[in-house]
């Protein structure tokens, strides 16, 4: 027997930068596959959480809530964004360490509309 899809990352309408999908359309069409659950994690924000867990609640959809959100180093007083730290606040002895921890490209410096 094969495990069920689930799917986990969604954009719906209400993301802030690329959401095209609605939310009841959405659970009309997971209720049509079979799907046990499903996940929505809009760009920056939760704004379609409550319609999204009530839609889903009342299919007998297992709702998973996320968020998608940019995290930027803290700065200190005084300190500057340039070259030396790529832009992002994050010095290059952190981002040898990310790389070094997995990441094999640079974290994009801002969301892509792509």
């Amino acid at each position: 027997m094969s495990k069920p899809f689930v799917h986990l990352h969604l954009h719906t309408e209400y993301s802030i930068v690329d959401g095209l999908v609605r939310v009841v359309p959405l659970v009309d069409s997971v209720m049509k596959a079979r799907m046990p659950a499903v996940a929505v994690t809009d760009q920056s924000n939760l704004f379609a959480m409550v319609k999204f867990y009530k839609a889903a609640e009342s299919a007998g959809i297992q709702p998973i809530v996320g968020a998608d959100v940019w995290v930027r180093a803290r700065q200190r007083p005084g300190q500057r964004d340039g070259p030396a730290t790529g832009g992002r606040g994050i010095s290059t002895r952190n981002q040898a360490r990310l790389r070094g921890a997995g990441r094999s490209q640079e974290l994009p410096s801002r969301p892509s509309l792509a």
